[in-house]
């Protein structure tokens, strides 16, 4: 399906429509995410400086600490600016790459706790044999793996939904570029043919 999109931005509507609440939203979410960062840099700085922590268990708590991070990044950020400003638009390649990013922070994550359990499992199957199995390297390559593995499956997510049509509504009703509300978009484009014949032959 060739590209025929001509919308260029669209319209991050998220609380938009309670405009009462958007200052006291602001000050909880703003004031819940300081509380969430200060936490995970707690737990990556306890783990960075303790040696007794450098294990593979808590080198791929590390990872996932510092991946659940930027991922709060990705969204907190945006939708604080949107709550207090009068603007709510987002370009399409800004829209692209938030979502790129944030379903590849969210598959990073998914392959991460696959890395934890894989390792789990062999301390408890072999764990004669784990510091040869499990070793630096080995928890290195897993973590340079996962997200690997994860930005490429979000790769091919974005190109798939972005070489779509979208219709000309361009109101998100959330604060994110959301995959199920995008295709909703593309939707409306796709099945609008099928609606006009259906709207002709009951005019005939």
């Amino acid at each position: 399906m060739d590209n025929h999109t001509t919308v260029k931005t669209f319209i991050l509507w998220g609380f938009a429509s309670f405009p009462e609440v958007q200052t006291p939203l602001f000050v909880v979410i703003f004031s819940s995410h300081v509380m969430i960062l200060f936490s995970i840099v707690s737990i990556v700085m306890a783990i960075k400086l303790n040696h007794n922590l450098h294990t593979p268990m808590y080198f791929f708590l590390f990872g996932l600490s510092f991946s659940e991070t930027c991922t709060t990044m990705v969204i907190i950020p945006r939708m604080l600016a949107d709550l207090i400003s009068n603007s709510k638009t987002i370009s399409l390649p800004e829209c692209a790459t938030q979502m790129f990013l944030f379903f590849g922070l969210g598959a990073n994550n998914c392959f991460i706790l696959a890395a934890m359990s894989y390792d789990r499992y062999t301390a408890i199957h072999n764990p004669l044999h784990y510091p040869m199995l499990i070793t630096r390297n080995v928890c290195f390559q897993l973590m340079m793996a996962s997200a690997v593995v994860g930005f490429l499956v979000s790769l091919c997510i974005v190109i798939i939904v972005f070489n779509l049509s979208f219709c000309s509504s361009e109101v998100i009703r959330i604060f994110i570029c959301d995959l199920d509300l995008l295709l909703t978009l593309c939707a409306c484009v796709m099945y609008s043919p099928l609606k006009v014949r259906i709207q002709s032959q009951q005019s005939l």
